[in-house]
């Protein structure tokens, strides 16, 4: 996979240390070191007349985390990047600390996306998203082994989590494991959702399990709210032959 380029050509690649305890986690939170934060200065645009008039005369929290929303709420990444850092400051919030991470990947950062969750998950290790967004940074990257083996280790202290198994199933698949893929999937079906039947039901056939495919098919049939019903019923009458 060819890695994606980081877009700003301001951001500066100093080392960062982190204090981890290896014994939680250990595999995903080996001391790295990463490129910087991402850094931005608020767009002037994102701020209307009369805030302009003010000048930032009241810096605190609230004001910071209104622009912040501001600056979401238009699509403004950068600034609202740049307004979060400044809120959290006030308020270190893991929300807060998930959201500039969140940001660094949208604009490609993912080096400092990876940077931030991992500085979520040493201050909360059940924020489980902070994992999925973690995976998802080193798979852009091309480093799918290190994404599968995040979460491998979510999967194991979180195994009733279903966003990690639908991510580590799509990983598995992805690179070429399907067969653990359908493991996952199956779990999911279980008491899963009509996508999460559909998947499993589409990895067996692609594996050649036409017996558990048409099982799957049937039983998503019985879910399906009418978008896929000819479509499905298709399958079912091609693997019945």
């Amino acid at each position: 996979m060819t890695k994606e380029k980081i877009r700003d050509t301001k951001i500066n690649f100093p080392d960062v240390k982190f204090n981890i305890d290896e014994n939680y986690f250990s595999n995903i939170l080996k001391d790295e070191k990463f490129p910087g934060e991402i850094s931005f200065r608020p767009e002037e645009k994102s701020l209307n007349t009369q805030e302009k008039r003010k000048k930032i005369e009241k810096k605190d929290f609230a004001y910071y985390y209104k622009l912040a929303k501001k600056a979401e709420l238009k699509g403004d990444i950068k600034s609202a990047l740049a307004f979060y850092h400044k809120a959290y400051k006030f308020n270190p919030d893991e929300d807060i600390l998930y959201k500039i991470a969140y940001f660094n990947y949208k604009l490609k950062a993912y080096y400092g996306s990876i940077k931030y969750l991992k500085r979520l998950v040493n201050k909360n290790p059940n924020y489980t998203d902070a994992y999925i967004l973690i995976a998802k940074s080193y798979e852009k990257l091309g480093n799918i082994k290190k994404a599968i083996l995040i979460l491998e280790e979510a999967y194991y202290n979180f195994p009733n989590n279903k966003n990690i198994m639908r991510q580590l199933a799509y990983l598995y698949e992805k690179s070429k494991n399907p067969y653990a893929a359908a493991d996952i999937y199956e779990n999911l079906a279980k008491d899963g959702t009509f996508k999460d039947i559909l998947k499993t039901a589409k990895i067996y056939e692609r594996l050649g399990n036409k017996e558990k495919a048409l099982f799957y098919y049937k039983k998503a049939l019985e879910k399906d709210d009418g978008t896929y019903k000819l479509w499905i019923e298709d399958k079912i009458s091609k693997l019945s032959h």
